[in-house]
């Protein structure tokens, strides 16, 4: 059933901004179109940098480079996407592990091609698969 931005802020029990941000009684926030994300860009220069564990983030090597990504908080979500065709790029964890689908997992997630996976931190320690698409996306024990 569709729901307009108007009609779901008329569902406001308590205002946080106005009538442009609110908790319904679900206790949902509603209102807003939608959270913006903060996006990062990992090329070959951004190497030694780490990764952000939130956000978009967006790798751009025609080499193939790796990364590390902070270990994962619960409940917070990073989507990591390829925008490159050439090279494998290769994101490690600090402590943490990958877990994809078939309870496979691993400290070493790879990326080839044009791809993308979106990971939900389960706990400090564990990021997991809630969908990916592209090439290849794979997670592996670390080498």
């Amino acid at each position: 059933m569709a729901q307009t931005l108007n009609t779901i802020r008329s569902r406001i029990l308590t205002s946080v901004h106005g009538r442009r941000l609110g908790i319904d009684n679900d206790e949902f926030l509603v209102g807003t179109k939608g959270p913006r994300y903060v996006v990062t860009d990992a090329t070959s220069a951004t190497t030694g940098t780490n990764l952000p564990n939130h956000g978009v983030i967006t790798f751009d090597s025609t080499t193939g480079d790796t990364w590390v990504i902070d270990d994962p908080e619960a409940g917070v979500v990073a989507h990591l996407v390829s925008i490159s065709t050439g090279g494998a790029q290769v994101i490690n964890t600090n402590n943490a592990t990958f877990m994809t689908s078939g309870s496979s997992t691993g400290g070493v997630l790879t990326l080839t091609g044009l791809a993308g996976v979106t990971l939900v931190g389960v706990s400090t320690a564990l990021w997991a698969f809630a969908g990916s698409f592209g090439t290849t996306v794979a997670a592996h024990p670390t080498t």
